[in-house]
């Protein structure tokens, strides 16, 4: 299992059922319908830290759909603050920051910096 999959797992339960998190990158059109928001895990980093690994990823929250009355938005930000209720009830997860993005130049995105230590094996 890889790191981003086992944050995936961690994050997964935690978010509601029509929330899609996937590990890897992947074209937004190939989603199946129903999917309220998509949660996408990229690892942008990895740092000695003593006797483990702190690793750095990049999660991004995507709102599917984009739109001109703010239902988007307001979908948008109520996902977000369910990550960040999620990440706050894990300790192992901490999160730096949460900035306001669009992803595919279209579709309203919050970017998230989060690292977990890992064990060195």
């Amino acid at each position: 299992m890889t790191a981003r999959s086992e944050l995936a797992a961690a994050i997964t339960p935690l978010l509601p059922e029509n929330v899609r998190v996937i590990d890897h990158p992947k074209d937004l059109d190939a989603l199946e319908g129903g999917v309220r928001a998509v949660v996408m895990i990229t690892r942008t980093g990895i740092k000695p830290n003593g006797p483990s690994y702190l690793m750095e990823f990049e999660v991004v929250v995507i709102e599917p759909k984009s739109d001109q009355d703010g239902r988007s938005e307001d979908s948008l930000d109520e996902i977000t603050d369910e990550l960040i209720e999620a990440l706050d009830a894990d300790n192992k997860l901490t999160w730096t920051q949460a900035t306001r993005s669009t992803y595919a130049d279209t579709l309203p995105a919050y970017k998230f910096d989060i690292s977990q230590i890992a064990t060195k094996e």
